[in-house]
């Protein structure tokens, strides 16, 4: 393997309303076709319900309701992202995002990102915000993520 593909990163650019999420290639499990998650009584409105898929029960959260804006509504082009978990909880081994649109599949290198002043977002859910390729995009903190929804009363 050359030094130049040691130093890339699979990676995905997920279409939000407004902004697009990075996250590595590594952490989605599929994509698919928006379908209406079932609603769960008395969660946060980040936590739009859960989703059977292959067997379990997987909670769908949005991005932009965890960050405090408004929900859009899932459109024809909409997707749901199925994330593998990185915690290894047995109660949470999935966890599955909406996409406005079709997500990207890029190569990240040192060369092509770069850190930026991240505006003000509430809980620590984003670690980092970059510009790549002259877009900016948020690096969620996926262990934030999953504590919040295991914190979340009423879904396990």
């Amino acid at each position: 393997m050359s030094s130049r593909r040691a130093t890339e990163v699979r990676s995905v650019l997920l279409p939000l309303a407004q902004d697009q999420l990075l996250l590595p290639n590594v952490v989605v499990a599929e994509v698919m076709n928006y379908s209406e998650p079932k609603p769960k009584q008395e969660t946060p409105v980040w936590l739009l319900g859960e989703l059977a898929w292959r067997g379990t029960l997987v909670p769908v959260v949005s991005i932009e309701g965890l960050l405090g804006r408004t929900i859009g509504e899932p459109g024809f082009r909409s997707r749901l992202i199925i994330l593998n978990t990185i915690n290894g909880t047995a109660s949470l081994p999935h966890i599955a995002l909406i996409a406005h649109s079709i997500p990207t599949l890029i190569q990240v290198t040192a060369e092509s990102i770069e850190s930026v002043d991240p505006p003000e977002t509430p809980g620590g859910l984003i670690k980092q915000t970059v510009k790549i390729d002259d877009k900016t995009a948020y690096i969620p903190d996926l262990d934030e993520l999953e504590r919040l929804i295991l914190d979340t009363p009423g879904l396990n």
